[in-house]
């Protein structure tokens, strides 16, 4: 089968888009969202996912690795890299029908950094409403954590001490 992969912007900003991947296939395709690390910097992005979402579009899976504003950006940071991902997340009900996306059991793998915001994600239920965050659409049924920063009070100390 042949893979399709298409770069899809889900907001203004430079950073605020996904690399979407899916093989050529009429049945609905389950979605896995990838979520990269890299300390939320602007410096890392999203290419370290680029095999394993490969990997599992060749399973598949359509892949949907996103890219955030991170610290170092304009509008990067707190809340803006959290409500990046949900957006991001937010912006496949809108692809599902153009890319015969099945959004009923949404996977999301984070790494590193990235791992906390899925973790995070997973934490915001459609019953949650503030005024902080951008409100979640997409249910999700899975999150997998590689290496999730879990502890940010210990990851704080732990980056002083190497500094």
């Amino acid at each position: 089968m042949m893979s399709n992969k298409v770069k899809i912007s889900y907001g203004q900003h430079h950073s605020q888009y996904g690399v979407l991947r899916m093989l050529e296939r009429k049945e609905p395709c389950p979605v896995v969202v990838m979520i990269h690390g890299g300390f939320w910097q602007s410096k890392y992005d999203l290419e370290e996912n680029n095999s394993i979402a490969e990997d599992l579009t060749g399973r598949g899976y359509a892949t949907w690795n996103i890219e955030y504003r991170r610290v170092g950006e304009n509008g990067g940071g707190w809340k803006g890299t959290f409500n990046d991902v949900i957006d991001a997340i937010n912006h496949l009900s809108q692809l599902k029908e153009s890319y015969h996306l099945d959004l009923s059991s949404v996977i999301v793998i984070g790494h590193s950094a990235g791992a906390h915001l899925a973790l995070w994600l997973a934490s915001r239920t459609e019953a949650k409403s503030d005024q902080m965050f951008n409100k979640l659409f997409v249910s999700i049924k899975k999150v997998i954590s590689l290496a999730g920063v879990t502890d940010l009070k210990k990851c704080g100390n732990f980056t002083k001490k190497k500094v």
